[in-house]
């Protein structure tokens, strides 16, 4: 029998795991916790928490993106973990089958109430897709994919090829499903599916995804901050699958709208972002020049990239997601927080 410890192992390399992080995965990520002050050392886990080795509590909001439904280490998971290997069961035989996934897919075929007759395990959501994509296809005959934009779906190939977001798709969507996933208006998509009256789907749907529709809770204060300095302040975004009307409503019902000098859509001027036109009619409209204005956005091709194209100061918001889209875009400043924002006014101020 080995002598192997993973206990001792552990022990042993203790506080290694950023600087080991960092020079065997992922730099970048080590980085961008360091900076945002989440470059804390985990001791253990239970349920909801995480525990830091100076023994701090932190409830995980974050919960492994969906993986610790029923918490980390739960101890009804771990019992039947444990009592699995002292089974000695034979787990994957490639050349049979077993009873436990049969066992699983049967409580699972039940728990959909008819309406699945078989089940496909995959060891990950995009695989799920992947296999979902390949199926689909096989049985129809089929080769263009429905995809919403801003939909998340993975990041292997196939999957990331579906994907809604520019900055993960733009360099692989050609290498697998082209010309099969275009796009294409949202009222044309759900009239070819069959739905006859499109503005009550989409208010219907706009209204179920309404509770994960959310302002950050400081977003009002660094507006009221910004204009308190009598700085212009507007919004410009893609209105897509949503129109504007819903847009603007939402706006409203989020206490925004007052503290907006200008809102432009990309549905009212006809482009999106990051085409040129659309900065412009915000900057028109605000009556400003782009040298005199600063840009704050999340994405890097298109806000970033389309606001530094007439000469804005770029600002790339990090609180949402950290886009890492490769190639020369880099912003002017990065903003890990809505007061970061308001460190590069007044940067710029004092240099102007």
């Amino acid at each position: 029998m080995s002598d192997f410890s993973l206990g001792e192992l552990l022990d042993s390399r203790r506080g290694e795991d950023l600087d080991l992080w960092a020079q065997t995965i992922n730099p970048q990520f080590v980085r961008v916790l360091r900076t945002i002050g989440f470059d804390r050392t985990w001791a253990r886990a239970e349920g909801a928490y995480l525990y830091d080795t100076g023994g701090t509590r932190y409830l995980d909001l974050l919960g492994g993106f969906g993986m610790y439904g029923v918490g980390r280490n739960n101890p009804r998971i771990r019992a039947a973990l444990v009592e699995a290997l002292e089974l000695e069961t034979p787990g994957m035989v490639a050349l049979g089958t077993t009873l436990l996934p049969g066992l699983l897919a049967e409580q699972l075929i039940e728990l959909a109430g008819g309406r699945i007759g078989r089940c496909l395990f995959t060891s990950s959501g995009t695989g799920a897709v992947e296999a979902a994509l390949k199926l689909g296809r096989a049985a129809t005959g089929r080769t263009r994919v429905l995809s919403a934009e801003h939909g998340f779906h993975g990041l292997t190939l196939g999957s990331l090829s579906a994907n809604g977001n520019e900055e993960f798709t733009a360099r692989y969507r050609e290498l697998m499903l082209a010309p099969g996933v275009p796009h294409r208006p949202y009222g044309e998509v759900l009239r070819e599916l069959g739905v006859v009256d499109i503005e009550a789907f989409i208010d219907a749907e706009h209204e179920v995804w309404r509770p994960a529709h959310a302002v950050l809770g400081s977003a009002s204060a660094l507006l009221e901050s910004l204009r308190g300095r009598g700085i212009k302040t507007g919004l410009v975004a893609n209105s897509w699958p949503e129109p504007v009307r819903l847009l603007r409503a939402d706006v409203a019902a989020f206490g925004l709208e007052p503290l907006l000098d200008v809102m432009v859509f990309s549905e009212e001027v006809g482009v999106a972002k990051p085409e040129p036109e659309i900065f412009r009619r915000a900057l028109e409209e605000l009556g400003v020049e782009p040298f005199a204005t600063m840009f704050v956005g999340d994405r890097l091709d298109t806000d970033v990239q389309g606001a530094a194209n007439l000469g804005m100061t770029t600002v790339q918001a990090l609180w949402f997601s950290a886009d890492d889209t490769t190639g020369s875009i880099e912003p002017d400043f990065l903003a890990f927080t809505p007061m970061d924002v308001l460190n590069a006014v007044r940067r710029v101020a004092l240099s102007g």
